[in-house]
């Protein structure tokens, strides 16, 4: 839960938002249902077995089967309305489409007949790594961050393979008793000695998948790219290596011995033992998200080195990025007819914007004279850190020096009036076309200026004046 967090957190903004209250008591509800439902299909077979599996038997047992059905049916329940009401209230209903399928493969796990863990080992990863990691770290990252990104499906994809092949670990060590009851785990039908192969080999290719997702998060940061030079950036890539090397040693360790001593025994049932001693797969699930953790926190604490503490952060809505201003003649040579295409992009920030309280206002004026004013009304509801883009038609005069203002106004109070300004973009654009000669851009003055005075005479066609014959 706090993985995301770090991951997320926006030098200068809270970490804490309502959605992502909302967020993580959906995402525990819905985990730990997981747990229960599985604790209940599997009430009677874990009393067989020889590990911690016959303490949950137990467990069941002392608060009573039906009250622990109606428990998990609770959980479900109130989880699925807590999504809907995040998606709702971030524009997502993608995200409320994922946790239905999480939840749909979390019970279909366990409750028949669906039944997927002894449907075969494709079932088998299908249902349960995106219902336990995929799906879940997805979930997570998106409330907090308000969207998905590159980055988090490439660490979602890693993350997974890494966990779910402790999942194997953790199964091998209930083959004699699986195998006894006929439970059709992947190590049941893979062969013990296989499936850890599998498992381990997943396990590796999963931590590099891992380990370049923060590569490609640390280089394509623009804040950490302004702030750092390249060998500063890989040092701290080097150090999460590190961190996340450590996180992993003890289940990659755990995993390689297993499957060393399975393949090499001759005798199964003698060397479970041996094998069950190898599996702590509780400590190993601690140990790498431990790890990533501390990833998590050094990115963290790499993003607030970029803060400039003097300079306040944005609040509310503003202009992203400058409004560009691109002069184009639509005209002929002789009758040219100039005019600016102008792109805005207005972003929210901290919290949404309902729609109709923003307003912009686009005034060109040559000597203080306005000759062109326009009024745009932003009637799209903005979420968090949602921009929103249009572009603006403006006519400009020839042969003359124009500014070009454009406020982006607020209607704080709901009044219809809009009093209050959020931002203020000005540019100046002085139109002196060169008549017969291509229209090149000042580079000095920028992309936005022309300037173009006539180098020589231009002789155009006359009426003749009397005879010339």
């Amino acid at each position: 839960m706090l993985v995301p967090i770090f991951l997320t957190a926006t030098p200068g903004q809270p970490l804490i938002s309502v959605n992502l209250l909302i967020g993580l008591v959906a995402f525990l509800l819905l985990f730990l249902s997981g747990f229960t439902i599985n604790a209940y299909t599997d009430r009677k077979l874990d009393e067989n077995y020889d590990s911690f599996k016959r303490n949950i038997s137990s467990s069941v047992g002392v608060l009573g089967a039906k009250r622990l059905l109606y428990i998990t049916i609770a959980q479900v329940v109130i989880a699925v309305i807590l999504a809907g009401i995040v998606a709702y209230r971030m524009g997502e209903p993608l995200l409320f489409l994922m946790v239905l399928v999480g939840v749909f493969l979390g019970i279909g796990y366990s409750i028949k007949p669906l039944n997927f863990k002894e449907r075969g080992s494709i079932w088998h990863a299908v249902a349960l790594g995106p219902s336990i990691f995929f799906i879940p770290l997805l979930f997570l990252y998106w409330f907090a961050a308000g969207e998905l990104t590159a980055f988090i499906i490439i660490l979602a994809a890693g993350f997974s393979l890494v966990h779910y092949a402790m999942e194997y670990g953790n199964q091998a060590n209930d083959y004699l008793e699986d195998l006894e009851a006929h439970v059709m785990t992947p190590p049941v039908r893979l062969g013990i000695a296989q499936s850890l192969k599998v498992a381990t080999i997943m396990f590796i290719v999963g931590a590099v998948i891992v380990g370049f997702s923060f590569y490609y998060l640390v280089f394509n940061n623009e804040a950490l790219l302004a702030h750092f030079s390249t060998g500063s950036l890989w040092l701290v890539v080097l150090v999460i290596w590190a961190v996340l090397t450590a996180g992993y040693y003890l289940p990659v360790r755990g995993l390689y011995r297993m499957w060393i001593i399975s393949a090499e025994s001759e005798d199964i049932e003698k060397d479970m033992p041996l094998i069950k001693q190898q599996c702590n797969y509780s400590h190993w699930q601690t140990s790498g998200i431990m790890g990533l953790l501390f990833v998590s926190i050094i990115i963290f604490g790499t993003n607030m080195v970029t803060l400039d503490m003097t300079v306040e952060p944005l609040e509310g809505a503003h202009f992203s990025d400058p409004p560009s201003a691109t002069l184009v003649n639509s005209g002929s040579l002789f009758n040219p007819d100039y005019f600016v295409d102008t792109f805005l992009f207005i972003r929210s920030e901290d919290s949404e914007v309902e729609s109709g309280t923003l307003q912009v206002q686009i005034e060109v004026d040559e000597n203080g004279v306005v000759y062109e004013r326009q009024v745009l009304n932003v009637t799209h509801r903005l979420l968090p850190r949602e921009t929103w883009t249009r572009m603006v038609h403006l006519d400009v005069r020839e042969f003359a020096t124009s500014t070009i203002t454009i406020i982006l106004l607020e209607d704080d109070d709901g009044d219809g009036t809009y009093t209050v300004e959020r931002d203020r973009w000005t540019k100046t654009v002085r139109v002196y076309p060169e008549r017969g000669g291509p229209l090149d851009v000042d580079e000095e003055a920028g992309p936005d200026v022309l300037d173009r005075l006539p180098e020589s005479p231009i002789d155009l066609p006359r009426r003749p004046t009397g005879l010339g014959y």
